[in-house]
């Protein structure tokens, strides 16, 4: 599954809105609604934020990194 269906079923699952996840992890809602519908790619940063907030929260989603989009600063969720 690509990580924005599990960006947004973590979402659905902890039942906040755009705004409030995007407060929690100190982005724009926009940011949010664009790496929602694959518009937009997180930073290395704020997908540290995403995996620390589910820790927090006892809940599993899977990121990874493609070597290759790594060395061009790109990240492919798995």
């Amino acid at each position: 599954m690509e990580f924005a269906n599990q960006l947004k079923m973590l979402r659905v699952q902890l039942r906040c809105t755009q705004k409030e996840l995007a407060e929690k992890l100190s982005v724009s809602p926009g940011a949010i609604h664009k790496y929602e519908n694959n518009q937009m790619q997180p930073t290395l940063r704020t997908v540290a934020k995403i995996e620390n907030y589910i820790k927090k929260n006892n809940i599993s989603l899977e990121i990874g990194l493609d070597k290759d989009a790594e060395k061009q600063g790109e990240l492919t969720m798995n």
